[in-house]
């Protein structure tokens, strides 16, 4: 899918791709009316986001390298809608660029195999968040998931998500 803020909201969202393959207008239809319900809700209860202060055991943070530029650490991750079995098979790793002081990459990744939820086992799994700075903002750049699994031991998971967030424009007030 894709996604341009700039358009009005019956033209932000596009699909593009579903399982790999063009959609059909069925499917395209069903995916603008689900996006528009779903900016209905965030129009009412607000964005979901995650602040790095609830994703980041701050207190668990460990220097694994260091270089010049970079700083990575090691991080115990923290997640809401993870029990705490789960979130102990989680490891989190983030880089920090020293010279322009802000946090360029966060990447989540099991340990080992975790069920989240009843029935669902996850056998791989990586999250990834990359930032870029533009001008004195720190932006999201890309956010990937990785995982794979099972659901209910007949249905595999293997998921691919990958969101890319470019053409950024400051705006004077």
């Amino acid at each position: 899918e894709q996604y341009s803020p700039s358009n009005s909201i019956a033209t932000s969202w596009k699909l593009i791709e579903k399982n790999g393959e063009q959609p059909n207008q069925k499917q395209l239809h069903a995916f603008i009316k689900h996006k528009r319900k779903l900016a209905q809700k965030d129009n009412v209860q607000g964005n979901i986001s995650v602040p790095l202060r609830d994703m980041i055991d701050i207190n668990s943070l460990a220097l694994i390298t260091e270089n010049e530029q970079y700083l990575e650490l090691q991080f115990n991750v923290k997640l809401s809608q993870f029990d705490d079995e789960s979130l102990e098979k989680l490891n989190g790793y983030l880089q920090y660029n020293k010279k322009q002081a802000y946090i360029e990459k966060i990447v989540i990744i099991n340990q080992a195999s975790f069920s989240p939820i009843f029935s669902a086992n996850i056998s791989d799994f990586k999250l990834s968040f990359s930032f870029i700075r533009l001008n004195n903002s720190i932006l999201e750049n890309q956010q990937r998931m990785v995982m794979k699994g099972t659901f209910a031991i007949f249905t595999d998971i293997d998921e691919v998500s990958i969101d890319n967030y470019t053409d950024y424009k400051q705006q004077m007030f």
